[in-house]
């Protein structure tokens, strides 16, 4: 008790010292600390009974002949099912070993949450992510070796992978973290189109398909331009996500497309970039890219967009909708004002509101008929979709959403002359308006569904 220590497998050990904390018997050698420090230690010894008495620890035998990769692989199909378990915690402890105490994985996280656009890849909820990115990067090298043998290699970004992915190169990818910080940056603007957490990222892993291209050209191992990635990224990365293709699991597809984009990429350089041959090779060659496997994923035609856009959506589809949509529109429809999605005032928060308040359709359904579903009573699919949404702040939605549509354009001075600039970008031209202010929902939803499509379509083009 004199040095302070705490015997933690004698729970009844624990007990006793602490209701002899008084008792100068119990400190050797005189070391018997002034009040202040015995109240302390009071109270933590009774905290520390506290936390053994309730905590549980879940815990598992594990065969002496099974590895730390495999592991790692039975955490990829737990968490695939909804049980969360952390690689990350795996591989945190490998480098704090293989170091010697020196590299403290969870230290460079939270150092890498306090950069400007890296810092969104970087969640608590997700800190595999950083793993994966780091393997992803790692497989763009000559030679990247397994840590536990070289005759080994990395060749996914799997949990065992993540595992052997060795010090060194996690030591260069964090000396190198300006440089994926400007990566970071570029795919978010050049890419997505805005700055998006992980939680609005339609599969946050394909960013690391990016990073990992970009540190490869960096490294001098690619003989195409950042600006040529940019270019065809940004198609695959929007054909990706409105295919759903990484529904399928992305462990397994992650690193046939690292490989294979930069072999079109890689091929595709020998002719002029920009020109109607390269554009007809490149597209070919993502063609061959989302249709290798049993199950094809056709780029989306137009058709498909609009009536994703005309329903209630869910999942990769919703997010890279709610993507586009964010990335538009840039200003309130009501204030006028910059939208900042980032803020923490409740009050000038940025969400997805309708445009005919759900209230108002719900009480006026009986005099259009386009509210109603088909066939029920119930509200039609497309008041909850795309074609029915505009971003607003919480302030101004709650403006909006008390009254009708067309006494909230009079009332808060919504004219189309006014917001021009608004209505446009949340692709509502003049006829769209007119539609809009003399209640023609169905044209004005199927005006807006063809708008919508029609830039989103765009996106999937080289």
């Amino acid at each position: 008790m004199g040095s302070g220590l705490v015997p933690l497998a004698d729970l009844e050990r624990v007990q006793r010292l602490n209701q002899n904390i008084n008792n100068r018997e119990f400190y050797p050698d005189g070391k018997y600390p002034d009040i202040e420090e015995r109240v302390r230690r009071s109270r933590r010894l009774g905290r520390i009974v506290e936390v053994l008495l309730e905590y549980q620890l879940p815990a598992a035998e594990i065969p002496d002949n099974t590895t730390l990769s495999e592991v790692c692989e039975i955490f990829d199909v737990l968490n695939q099912t909804g049980t969360k378990v952390s690689t990350f915690d795996l591989v945190h402890n490998a480098l704090f070993a293989d170091s010697n105490g020196s590299f403290v994985l969870r230290d460079r996280f939270e150092a890498y949450r306090q950069t400007g656009s890296f810092a969104l890849l970087c969640d608590e909820s997700r800190q595999d992510l950083l793993c994966q990115m780091v393997t992803a990067a790692y497989l763009t090298e000559e030679k990247p070796r397994a840590k536990a043998s070289s005759d080994k290699s990395v060749g996914s970004i799997k949990g065992g992978d993540l595992l052997e992915t060795p010090l060194d190169f996690y030591q260069s990818f964090d000396a190198a973290l300006e440089k994926f910080d400007t990566y970071a940056n570029n795919f978010f603007e050049e890419v997505v189109g805005a700055r998006f957490s992980i939680g609005a990222l339609p599969y946050p892993v394909s960013a690391a398909l990016y990073l990992a291209l970009r540190w490869r050209i960096d490294q001098g191992r690619a003989p195409y331009k950042v600006s040529t990635l940019n270019r065809v990224f940004k198609a695959f990365w929007w054909r990706n996500v409105l295919s759903g293709r990484y529904d399928q699991g992305f462990l397994t597809l992650f690193a046939s497309a690292l490989s294979r984009l930069h072999g079109l990429l890689a091929k595709a350089e020998g002719t002029a970039v920009g020109s109607s041959p390269w554009i007809a090779n490149v597209s070919l060659g993502l063609d061959a890219i989302f249709n290798a496997r049993e199950k094809k994923f056709p780029r989306l035609p137009t058709s498909e967009l609009e009536a994703r856009l005309s329903t209630e959506l869910r999942g990769a589809s919703y997010q890279a909708m709610r993507c586009a949509f964010f990335t538009a529109v840039t200003k309130d429809l009501v204030s006028n004002e910059t939208l900042d999605r980032f803020t923490t005032d409740s009050r000038m928060k940025v969400e997805l509101h309708h445009l005919f308040p759900q209230s108002w359709c719900k009480d006026n359904k009986g005099q259009h008929a386009a509210l109603r579903a088909p066939d029920s009573d119930e509200l039609a699919p497309a008041v909850s979709a795309f074609v029915n949404f505009i971003p607003l702040t919480s302030a101004s939605n709650k403006k909006w959403m008390t009254q009708s549509p067309a006494t909230a354009i009079t009332n808060l001075k919504l004219n189309f002359e006014l917001r021009d600039d608004v209505w446009r970008s949340a692709g509502i031209d003049e006829d769209g308006f007119n539609h809009f202010t003399k209640l023609e929902i169905d044209k004005f939803w199927a005006r807006r569904a063809q708008e919508w499509a029609a830039r989103i379509n765009a996106l999937q083009n080289i």
